[in-house]
């Protein structure tokens, strides 16, 4: 028991699973005992009200008697002022030997009353020997006219008494009351009950038992899953990611184990991220400060000349190295819910046009061939940060100058619909993967590593361009293009004026 009790600054406290055990232990035992309270009030109810109808048809002649005396007399009205007579009648209907009423004679001719037997004294009856005095059938009646006024027998009846109704051609005429006995008046009746009470107890603690051993093993089949999953959690803090938890059921114990795997798995697979994006940032970082080293080492150590070229390498370097800087910054910004959009109406046109000046003659010069026509796309505006817009379109137009083989074809298209405006960019080959197209956006994440160093890729770019476009309430999604290599679609939701506009217009969407 001390293995189950941890020790607190306020002494030592049960544990978890000693409370299960005896919460489990307290419900049984309740329930136990009303069950068995229960059946025992019932069954001493129900013996009760056998006893009483046992005594309701021993009291027929006498129902018979008293009828035949109201058809007599018309009335209880002598009855009430003769108590022999009662007695007597009581007696000679009561009794086992039977007999019937007989008319009493003139009240001068009465002499006094005998000792009057007991009913349960009669020939036939055990004797009540250990038993606590029980009163006699006819201590406990008394007569009552139709009124339910009271005649003759015992006064005060009690709340419980039954009235049994006394008939004269199916007119109620009075009624015969009886008193029930609490007190057992017969051996038997007391053999029997406490027979019944012996089980009930034996039952009540067999019950018990079982329910001891119930609760064991309802508290441990509860509680050993919360240990294991207190102790994958600790290894979990201790960074070992590779902590999981046997799942074996498919209630909410195992649903909770099935969910803390699935945060392993995740945890596990962010901490390779961060491993990997760490190594990967160190070389990007690492890559150009070499060759700014390297060349500025050279020219103090006069190996190379100062010259305009060397000068334009290392402008080149560091250009490189503040990209790379300025991106972290943006994503940086993104994750701390700090990156500021200057939210106005944009023009997707101007937007694309304006990128394309920029790089559409480094694409002519790599071999790749621009199809946009903005005279031929869908004109309105969208709800953007221009700036950041824009630096998305230039991501997507630097990837697919690193990335796509020359000759090659990049296709932009624009279309507006009543819910979004879609941009769409199209190269030819080289494709990726299928399974590559949902980890494409994924920052540090390249196809070819080696590669896209060798192009001056970061691994951020596409990254960067889906937080900005999520910022903005849109959508990206990579999938394969029908000129043999990527294709990004950006949805950006449309102005509010413009969307009610449109609402009206159908136009086909992809």
């Amino acid at each position: 028991m001390t293995n189950h009790l941890k020790s607190t600054g306020d002494g030592l406290k049960p544990s978890l699973s000693i409370k299960i055990f005896l919460f489990f232990l307290t419900s049984a035992l309740i329930i136990v005992v009303l069950l068995v309270g229960t059946i025992q009030y019932f069954a001493y109810k129900n013996f009760s009200q056998y006893l009483l109808k046992t005594e309701l048809e021993r009291m027929q002649p006498l129902l018979t008697s008293l009828s035949e005396y109201f058809e007599t007399h018309g009335s209880w009205e002598n009855l009430s002022l003769d108590r022999r007579s009662w007695h007597q009648m009581m007696m000679s209907n009561l009794s086992l030997s039977g007999g019937s009423y007989r008319k009493p004679g003139p009240p001068a001719h009465r002499q006094p009353l005998p000792r009057q037997p007991r009913f349960s004294d009669a020939p036939g009856h055990p004797p009540l020997s250990g038993l606590a005095n029980p009163r006699p059938i006819h201590q406990r009646m008394a007569l009552y006219d139709e009124q339910r006024s009271y005649v003759i027998g015992k006064p005060d009846m009690a709340d419980d008494s039954f009235f049994e109704p006394i008939r004269l051609d199916k007119r109620i005429v009075g009624f015969l009351a009886i008193e029930p006995e609490t007190k057992r008046r017969h051996p038997l009746d007391a053999s029997y009950l406490k027979e019944q009470t012996r089980g009930f107890y034996l039952a009540a603690i067999f019950i018990l038992i079982l329910a001891v051993f119930m609760s064991l093993l309802l508290s441990r089949q509860v509680i050993n899953p919360i240990k294991l999953l207190a102790g994958a959690t600790k290894n979990l803090a201790d960074l070992d990611f590779d902590a999981r938890i046997p799942v074996t059921s498919t209630d909410e114990l195992g649903q909770l184990a099935k969910a803390f795997n699935h945060m392993a798995d995740k945890l596990k697979e962010y901490e390779s991220l961060r491993k990997q994006w760490l190594a990967d940032i160190s070389h990007e970082l690492r890559t150009p400060l070499a060759i700014l080293t390297g060349e500025i080492e050279a020219m103090e150590d006069g190996i190379r000349e100062i010259t305009p070229q060397g000068i334009a390498s290392l402008a080149s370097e560091v250009k490189q190295l503040n990209h790379l800087v300025d991106d972290l910054h943006t994503l940086s910004m993104a994750d701390s819910d700090s990156l500021q959009l200057n939210m106005t109406p944009v023009d997707p046109v101007s937007i694309i046009s304006k990128a394309l000046s920029t790089v559409e003659d480094s694409l002519v010069r790599k071999g790749i061939s621009v199809e946009f026509d903005p005279t031929h796309s869908a004109h309105g505006h969208i709800n953007a940060d221009q700036k950041r817009i824009l630096q998305v379109v230039f991501n997507l137009l630097e990837n697919t100058k690193r990335y796509t083989y020359p000759p090659g074809a990049l296709k932009i298209g624009l279309q507006q619909h009543a819910q979004a405006c879609i941009i769409s960019f199209e190269d030819s080959s080289p494709g990726v993967p299928q399974w590559a197209l949902k980890k494409i956006f994924d920052r540090l994440f390249r196809l070819d590593k080696a590669r896209s160093r060798s192009m001056g890729g970061s691994g951020l770019g596409l990254g960067i361009c889906r937080t900005i476009v999520e910022r903005h309430g849109g959508t990206i999604q990579a999938m394969p293009s029908s000129l043999g290599g990527l294709k990004i679609e950006i949805r950006l939701p449309v102005l509010q004026k413009e969307k009610e506009g449109l609402n009206g217009i159908s136009h086909p969407d992809r």
